[in-house]
């Protein structure tokens, strides 16, 4: 116990770790921030870019309801740059940020990296509220805080940053509604899950573990006639996702849906596999597969014990994350940037391995 005025180090040693671990995030994340948009991908941030700089010019109802424009359209397109798109959260952001700080790169930069430095203390939370192991948490958080796809992608003007943060911020307060049973926690939730899925709709993913974890039989539907109000109100904010689709199709003339895209043979193309070595090289590395592997198997020695709400929640994750690479292997085989929603799950099978490693070593006993 400390006394007086001197802090207790061992109480808060795990604060002080995380907050390292979100500045060791923070300065990988922010490396070359203001670097010329050019390299891997850069066609796809000069897209967003361009979004985030007619909407800081021209306001965002020029041409509708948040409606994007590019400055490249194609000779068959709306020549002012109006094109259906997801919602421009980003863009959006960007656009803040450009009228707040002026036209710089590292201005429009900024809000991916934050709000992916923010993925670290959420990912810590989540882990904690699911385990109840902060060894656990602290590793999910240092393995988020490094991870190279997250960590090359959060410089980048990209959709993606702003879903991650979302989906896990629904899943956040997801867990301290099913804790506290506060309507504003499960309000809260899909209000993120809504911003998450809006701005790209395959973070909707995270509806499957969501359900799985949610409390039937303490609830029932006796608890839903009671308060009505909270999943009214999640009704209306799931049904943003198809409004905004419609709206926006009916603006750009072309479907954001993308259904044709789904072609499920891909996954036993040659291409697929040719190409899939090296994303995985990029986004968990070779070594955090293992791990991630490892943690399956451990995870289905523990389930034959006991079927918590861990045990629940990671698988309800993993088979989501096979559907998911089953309809979305096109894309898959096509750029690394769309592993983004696996990540979580990932870093949480890397981190279940290595704690339950460091338990068996620690019951070892050695003679001599």
């Amino acid at each position: 116990m400390a006394d007086g005025n001197q802090i207790d180090l061992k109480k808060h040693t795990p604060i002080i770790l995380l907050i390292l671990f979100m500045l060791l995030g923070f300065h990988l994340r922010s490396y070359h921030i203001d670097y010329p948009v050019i390299g891997y991908h850069n066609w796809k941030e000069t897209h967003y870019l361009t979004e985030a700089r007619n909407f800081a010019r021209y306001g965002f109802f020029r041409y509708g309801f948040f409606v994007p424009t590019w400055d490249y359209p194609a000779i068959s397109s709306d020549p002012s740059g109006v094109h259906s798109d997801t919602f421009p959260t980003i863009s959006i952001l960007a656009a803040l940020s450009f009228m707040a700080f002026g036209f710089e790169l590292w201005a429009a930069r900024i809000t991916g990296i934050l709000l992916t430095t923010a993925c670290i203390p959420l990912i810590y939370l989540i882990v904690k509220e699911v385990f109840g192991r902060r060894d656990m948490s602290l590793t999910a958080a240092l393995l988020t805080a490094v991870n190279p796809l997250v960590v090359f992608f959060s410089h980048n003007v990209q959709l993606i940053n702003v879903s991650l943060f979302f989906m896990l911020l629904s899943l956040y307060f997801f867990l301290l509604w099913r804790r506290e049973t506060r309507s504003m926690y499960f309000i809260l939730s899909f209000t993120a899950l809504s911003i998450a899925t809006l701005t790209k709709y395959p973070f909707l993913i995270m509806l499957v573990p969501i359900l799985a974890l949610y409390p039937y039989r303490d609830i029932g539907l006796d608890g839903v006639k009671r308060n009505p109000v909270p999943y009214i109100a999640v009704a209306v904010l799931l049904l943003l996702v198809p409004a905004w689709m419609m709206y926006i199709d009916s603006v750009g003339g072309k479907s954001t849906a993308e259904l044709s895209l789904i072609e499920p043979e891909r996954l036993m193309s040659k291409q697929f596999w040719d190409i899939t070595p090296s994303y995985i090289e990029d986004s968990i590395t070779w070594i955090g597969l293992f791990y991630a592997v490892l943690g399956v198997f451990l995870l289905t020695y523990s389930s034959m014990r006991n079927r918590g709400r861990a045990e629940i929640f990671m698988w309800s994750y993993l088979l989501v994350s096979a559907i998911y690479m089953v309809l979305m292997a096109r894309k898959l085989g096509q750029h690394s940037y769309h592993y983004y929603p696996l990540i979580p799950l990932a870093v949480m099978l890397e981190s279940y391995a290595l704690v339950r490693l460091g338990d068996l070593s620690g019951k070892l006993r050695i003679k001599g």
